[in-house]
């Protein structure tokens, strides 16, 4: 019995689907308006979930990108800003990050998060929206994964 056909029919099925995971088509048209002008907190850095406080009282990493080119947010321990470039293709590159420069070492981990996380975004080239979550790229590889923040509940006056 030959099982040569059958093994590169396989081989190549395998392939498909592990390129179907690293590449993914172009942004869709209109879908700048939903990333520009929100809130997104990170889900996943580098395919890991990002350290939480056990005390709750870590607020989340997030990434705001205003419709000027302007992007801020916040790193896990510093706030963030700086500049990007987009296009409607889903090309998106950073440029400009500064940060405020303040220290906390509880969890462990969370500075060299920190860390990884600005080294990531440095080297993002595309975004795409998948089940309306924000994917940030690099060479067709999800890096960063944000989910739209919660709506904030409007100040009442006293």
């Amino acid at each position: 019995m030959n099982f040569a056909p059958a093994f590169c029919l396989a081989v190549s099925c395998v392939a498909c689907f592990m390129l179907a995971g690293c590449i993914s088509p172009q942004a869709n048209e209109g879908d700048w308006e939903i990333v520009s002008g929100q809130t997104w907190n990170l889900t996943r850095l580098n395919g890991k979930a990002p350290i939480t406080a056990t005390d709750g009282n870590l607020e989340p990493l997030s990434l705001e990108l205003s419709n000027d080119g302007r992007a801020a947010g916040f790193a896990g321990v510093n706030r963030f800003f700086g500049s990007y470039e987009s296009t409607p293709q889903g090309d998106i590159q950073f440029a400009a990050l500064g940060a405020t420069r303040m220290f906390r070492d509880d969890p462990p981990g969370l500075m060299d998060q920190e860390q990884a996380f600005f080294e990531t975004l440095s080297a993002i080239d595309a975004y795409r929206l998948q089940d309306g979550n924000l994917i940030l790229l690099s060479a067709g590889k999800k890096l960063l994964v944000f989910e739209p923040a919660p709506e904030q509940p409007a100040a009442t006056p006293e």
